[in-house]
């Protein structure tokens, strides 16, 4: 029987500042890389990558929403105290195999994410392979 996982969730609201681009004012959420591989074993230590978060253009305090979901692959999500950055970590399984699971990212204008800005949300996909020793 699987049990239910309860879902990790980062709020935070700071001010990015960025040079922006010329093709447009309107600011915009950009994330690198989209996708990313973990690997490791079952029952053992943790893996991790990060994912970068820049807003272009940014004018206003933005907000940061950072959410997992209901896979077996993300242990937790860790946002940098600047939100320049997004720690992803591998899930501790039991079993060998490959788990896949995905990140939302979402930047918004309001506390409530109620009004996104371009790009936004974000996702980036995961993919844990837990091998045997």
């Amino acid at each position: 029987m699987k049990s239910k996982k309860i879902l990790s969730v980062a709020f935070f609201s700071i001010f990015i500042a960025s040079c922006g681009s010329e093709d447009s004012d309107e600011m915009r959420l950009n994330i690198n890389p989209s996708s990313i591989g973990l690997h490791g074993y079952p029952y053992g230590v943790s893996d991790s990558k990060k994912v970068d978060i820049d807003i272009s253009n940014a004018n206003t305090s933005i907000y940061i929403k950072a959410s997992q979901s209901s896979g077996e692959a993300i242990g937790r999500l860790m946002l940098a105290w600047d939100a320049s950055y997004l720690t992803i970590y591998n899930a501790n399984v039991t079993t060998t195999g490959t788990y896949t699971e995905r990140v939302t990212i979402k930047a918004c204008t309001d506390e409530n994410c109620n009004e996104q800005i371009l790009g936004s949300p974000a996702y980036v996909d995961v993919t844990f392979t837990a091998s045997s020793i």
